[in-house]
C-alpha cells in the first residue's frame, strides 16, 4: 500500500469519521448528510440528512448513529427504522454552544465535547448524555475549545484533546458516571489538535487540523506518525479511526477536501470502540 490511498472521493468536507463493525465506515458532511461507506464494496450509502454541518459521529450497537450538528447546536439520533431525532441540546440551564464530537462508555452514557463559544473563550465543557435520557455537565475542566474524544477499553478514562491551548489530557470517569479532574498527558505545542484514536498498546493517535499530519503518543514522547505538508492526501485532517475486522486500518476524515483517506502506518492495531446497545 502506498503512504496514502483515497478511499471514498467526492465527499462534502468531512468533519468525521467511525468505524461500525458491521463493515463500514461512517461519516457526515457539511451539507448535512450522513453516509455509510462499504469498505469491501467500496461503495457509500445515504443513512440520512439531518439539515446542518455534521461535525463528531458515533455509533452504538443498534447500528444508529449520534451526529453533533452544529447548526441546530445538538446531538441527533439517526436510525435505520425512524426519521432523525434530536437526542440532546445540552443539559438544563447550559444548552450546547458547539457540540463536537461524541464517544459511548460501555454503560451506554455518551459523552460529547462542547467547544464552547468561541476559539479565545476558553468556555468549553463534556456533557454526558445518560443511557436512559437527561443530559448534564460533566467536567469544565478541560475548557481550551474540547475536541476529540476517546474512551479506553475498561471504560475507566476519557482522553481529551483541547485545540485551542493544544494538549492532550485524561479524565477518570468514575461509577456515576461523573469525570475526574484533568490529567496532562502531552501538551502540543504549535499544532491544532483535533481528533485521537487509541490503539491496543496504549499509545494515541492524533489528528492535527494544522499541519496536516498524524501524530503519535507512545511511551510520553510525541513522534511523527504521518505528515503531507503539500496537503495533497491529508488536508486538515479532522478525525481518525481504526477500521477493519482486525482494526488494523487507519482512516482519516479531510475537513479541508473532499475526500476519507486511508494512511499506512506501523502500528499493531487499534482499540476497540464501544458499542452499547441503547432500545428498550
Amino acid at each position: 500500500m502506498k503512504r496514502f490511498e483515497v478511499l471514498c472521493g467526492d465527499v462534502d468536507h468531512a468533519e468525521c469519521v467511525t468505524w461500525d463493525p458491521n463493515g463500514r465506515l461512517v461519516f457526515g458532511t457539511e451539507s448535512g448528510e450522513v453516509w455509510a461507506f462499504d469498505v469491501e464494496l467500496r461503495s457509500k450509502r445515504l443513512i440520512a440528512n439531518v439539515g446542518g454541518f455534521v461535525l463528531g459521529v458515533a455509533v452504538d450497537g443498534d447500528g444508529d448513529v449520534h451526529a453533533c450538528v452544529w447548526s441546530d447546536r445538538s446531538v441527533t439520533r439517526c436510525s435505520a427504522v425512524n426519521a432523525p431525532a434530536n437526542e440532546s441540546s445540552g443539559a438544563e440551564g447550559r444548552p450546547f454552544q458547539t457540540p463536537n464530537h461524541l464517544a459511548f462508555h460501555p454503560s451506554g452514557s455518551l459523552y460529547v465535547s462542547d467547544s464552547g463559544s468561541s476559539w479565545e473563550a476558553r468556555d468549553g465543557a463534556i456533557f454526558r448524555i445518560a443511557p436512559g435520557g437527561g443530559t448534564e455537565v460533566a467536567s469544565e475542566a478541560v475548557a481550551a475549545f474540547p475536541n476529540g474524544l476517546a474512551i479506553d477499553s475498561s471504560g475507566s478514562y476519557l482522553y481529551v484533546l483541547e485545540s485551542s491551548e493544544p494538549r492532550l489530557s485524561r479524565l477518570q470517569i468514575h461509577l456515576d458516571g461523573s469525570l475526574g479532574p484533568a490529567e496532562l498527558l502531552a501538551e502540543l505545542p504549535r499544532t491544532v489538535p483535533d481528533g485521537l484514536a487509541l490503539t491496543d498498546d496504549g499509545s494515541v493517535a492524533i489528528s492535527c487540523f494544522k499541519p496536516d499530519a498524524i501524530l503519535l503518543l507512545r511511551n510520553g514522547r510525541i513522534e511523527m506518525l504521518a505528515e503531507d505538508w503539500q496537503g495533497r492526501f491529508l488536508n486538515s485532517p479532522t478525525n481518525l479511526c481504526f477500521f477493519g475486522h482486525d482494526l488494523r486500518r487507519l482512516a482519516a476524515a479531510n475537513l479541508g477536501a473532499r475526500t476519507i483517506v486511508e494512511i499506512a502506518h506501523p502500528l499493531s492495531a487499534g482499540m476497540a470502540l464501544h458499542y452499547p446497545t441503547l432500545r428498550a
